[in-house]
């Protein structure tokens, strides 16, 4: 009589299928990570999904006069700038990694910049640029945040700078910059 052995030859079987059944999870669980999944917010600023589903960046009302970023920021924000998605990645000399399904590396992402761009409650537009180490993450505090919205925006997120000075019958809705040239009138 035995007793307990003839299982292990049946249970050994499974084995390899558990490994790769859990191999094959984990794998596509990695692939549909993305750099937002949750909503997410900071003081009164947030990224969140609009009605067509696209993470968008909504800024609070008037957090800065700023037009220009310094330091790190400088280059990465003119960079997003010219742009026409409202949430990008950038890498260290920076190139644009992706938006904002581009999911932050779990382990050791190096320098990641997040900039985001919205429109405010008052028409009034924010850029924001920051270094972050993971997903769902965004903090306005240690970066550059600048009064400037991006000339174009195609993702739906909001109308874009040109679009929203085009409409507005007072001008630039964001002090001391234009997209536009302005005439000098005869002096």
């Amino acid at each position: 009589m035995r007793i307990g052995l003839d299982l292990y030859p049946t249970e050994m079987s499974s084995i390899p299928r558990l490994h790769l059944c859990l191999f094959v999870a984990l794998g596509y669980i990695h692939l549909v990570s993305a750099a937002f999944t949750l909503a997410t917010s900071y003081l009164q600023n947030f990224i969140q999904q609009n009605q067509k589903g696209t993470w968008c960046f909504y800024p609070a009302v008037g957090q800065t006069r700023d037009v220009s970023c310094t330091g790190d920021f400088t280059q990465v924000s003119l960079v997003h700038l010219n742009t026409t998605t409202s949430i990008g990645y950038y890498g260290p000399d920076n190139t644009r990694f992706g938006g904002a399904e581009w999911p932050v590396p779990q382990v050791n992402p190096g320098r990641v910049t997040l900039c985001v761009s919205g429109q405010a409650g008052d028409k009034s537009f924010l850029t924001v640029c920051n270094f972050v180490t993971s997903d769902n993450s965004l903090s306005l505090y240690s970066g550059c945040s600048i009064a400037i919205g991006q000339n174009r925006v195609n993702d739906g997120c909001y109308s874009g700078q040109l679009a929203a000075n085009a409409t507005s019958s007072t001008g630039p809705s964001t002090p001391g910059v234009s997209s536009q040239p302005r005439s000098i009138g005869k002096v």
